[in-house]
């Protein structure tokens, strides 16, 4: 008898890989992060990496090719539910839903570009420098921000019910990223060997914080 057993779907493996080359991406850019720019102006180099999300999205459509053709085997099942899902949507009191469908993509797509292009457009309007500015005071602010809109949107939007276990998590979650903020602050004003500017630095967070918004509507939507 084995100590340790695996039993997951083969496919998994794909989103092993991803997390594998997502740890990677991340290594190389905390220790060179030079190596992955392509430009030295920062607007050129974040519009470009848009792009390349954009493009990177697109390919994954091969995945789906394929994972549609590997389940050709269940086609029977597939047709049963079909045929369950649309007996259930013609239950429904909806004029066009193929029409609604295809609006909350457009916006989704739509959210997700400014999601993406929210750091360039930091550094269009600010025109500061990277250096000069605390990314960890920022992604912890845009991070806070994330949390508490996707808990507002949960619970407004998807009308998710609201338990004691889910308000005590919050909090607890509110309060360490509290402190995070806290803390970077106090490293910006002690740190003398980095010449961040906190002025600039709160400006430009408050700009790509609108990501903090978009990012959770997005997922709200999807």
């Amino acid at each position: 008898m084995s100590l340790l057993t695996w039993n997951f779907n083969k496919n998994f493996i794909y989103v092993i890989i991803y997390w594998i080359l997502e740890i990677i991406y991340h290594i190389i850019f905390a220790k060179n992060s030079k190596f992955l720019k392509m430009t030295k102006d920062n607007i050129q180099n974040e519009f470009i990496f848009v792009i390349l999300c954009n493009i990177s999205d697109l390919l994954s459509g091969f995945f789906i090719l394929y994972s549609k053709c590997a389940s050709k085997s269940k086609k029977i099942e597939n047709e049963n539910i079909r045929a369950k899902s649309q007996s259930e949507l013609s239950s429904v009191k909806s004029d066009n839903p193929n029409k609604k469908f295809y609006m909350k993509l457009i916006i989704v797509a739509i959210l997700d570009y400014i999601s993406r292009s929210s750091t360039w457009i930091s550094y269009a309007i600010t025109k500061v420098e990277s250096k000069i500015i605390s990314h960890t005071l920022q992604k912890n602010i845009k991070l806070t921000l994330d949390i508490i809109m996707r808990y507002i949107f949960s619970v407004f939007i998807l009308k998710v019910i609201v338990y004691k276990h889910r308000i005590f998590s919050m909090v607890t979650i509110s309060i360490g990223l509290a402190i995070l903020i806290i803390n970077d602050i106090i490293l910006m004003s002690l740190d003398t060997s980095m010449k961040y500017d906190i002025g600039k630095t709160l400006y430009f967070t408050a700009i790509v914080s609108i990501s903090g918004f978009t990012y959770p509507l997005e997922d709200t939507f999807s």
